[in-house]
Formats: structure tokens, sequence, C-alpha cells
């Protein structure tokens, strides 16, 4: 099961300013930069983004398994280089994957500024066009900045042993939400190969998914 993080820290940490990058889904032959970005990771960040600790082998296989069918990653580039991911796989033996489970991961340098956010938002998007009716993100309970953005993305928390399980259910698609991944991704690959198209970052925050409330319980 994928476990996400965007580390909260002990000690309280100004936002850093939002950074110029752009984002883009990676290809297969791209896996990488995905194992390079997960390297980069603090050991603090790393053990939240998988729940445990784990080595350098782990990450390796764990990159290895990248699917452009059943398991995308959208990368945050800043220079070229992946700073953030987000992934999302989904369940292959769910009819017309009805569920998917999300996560993300920021290097440290980068949190605080967005990054996560958009992230996610971009995710929603991705599951909302393949007709998801349910996400997962699984987080810890001391992660209270991934909490806080499952419910800026009106997720419900459910609470269980030392773990937190947010759920978001997007919208259905249409014409709107299919054309706003193809333009971002035409405009990440004009940016990549001839450095020509705007950035697709977002400044105010849309969120696609349906408006249910937040519920919080303790099971």
């Amino acid at each position: 099961m994928l476990k996400s993080s965007e580390v909260e820290t002990s000690v309280a940490l100004r936002p850093n300013p939002v950074r110029a990058g752009e984002y883009r889904k990676l290809d297969s032959a791209e896996r990488p930069l995905l194992r390079d970005h997960l390297l980069r990771l603090s050991p603090d960040d790393r053990a939240l983004r998988f729940l445990s600790e784990v080595s350098v082998e782990h990450i390796e296989q764990y990159c290895a398994c990248v699917d452009e069918h059943y398991r995308i990653v959208i990368g945050y580039f800043v220079a070229g280089v992946m700073r953030g991911a987000g992934e999302i796989v989904f369940n292959a033996g769910t009819p017309w994957r009805a569920s998917c489970e999300v996560a993300l991961s920021v290097e440290r340098d980068y949190q605080n500024g967005g990054v996560g956010a958009e992230l996610l938002r971009r995710l929603l998007v991705l599951a909302r066009n393949r007709g998801v009716s349910k996400v997962t993100m699984l987080c810890m309970r001391s992660n209270r900045r991934m909490q806080k953005l499952a419910r800026k993305f009106e997720g419900e928390l459910h609470f269980a042993a030392g773990d937190v399980e947010g759920t978001l259910y997007p919208r259905w698609p249409d014409a709107a939400s299919l054309f706003e991944e193809s333009w971002e991704q035409g405009c990440a690959m004009l940016n990549l190969v001839f450095g020509l198209a705007p950035s697709t970052r977002r400044s105010e925050l849309e969120t696609p998914v349906t408006k249910v409330p937040p519920t919080f319980r303790n099971d």
C-alpha cells in the first residue's frame, strides 16, 4: 500500500516562497528520475513516505515497478531536476478502475510552497479523467500537513492505530477536465523540448472533487 509524506517536524516552519517549476507525467523510461528523487529525501521524509525505514535496494525495486497503465507518476521539476513526485496507483482488479491510491513526496528545500497541493490536484484530475470514484491516501497520525492537505481537497479522514487514511471523491470527467490534462502535459513537453510554453502552475487552487463534507472519526 502506498504511503504519503510531506513530513511535519517538531519545529514550526515558516512557509517557503512558492517556487517556479514545471509539472509533467513521467514515462516508463524515466524511472531513474523517481529513484533519484526518493534517494534525495531526508531520512525522516523517506521513512514517512514509506511508513518505515527503507533500504536503497527497496527503492530500486519500488521504482522498477512504474507502469504507465496502472501506476502514473507526476514529477515536479526545477532546473531539470525532479524535486517532488505525485504517484497514483489504480486497482487493476476493480471494474472501470473505480478506486486508486495516491502518494506524495517533496524534498525538504521545496516543501511549504504549495508543491504538494499542486501535485495532489493534478493526481485528482488524472483520477477523474479515468472514471475513478474513490481516491485514498495514507499517512501517519503525526503528519498534520498531509491531513491538512486532504481536508483542503474536501477529504474524509479516518483514524486507526497509528495511521490516518484520507478518502477523496473525484467528480465525473467532462470536456474541461480532459482538455486540462492534455493541455498541461502538452505545455510541459514543449517546455522540456523547446522551453517555449508558459508555466502550467496554478496560482489558485482548484479542487476537482465533489462537495463531500469532511468527517473525522476514530475507529
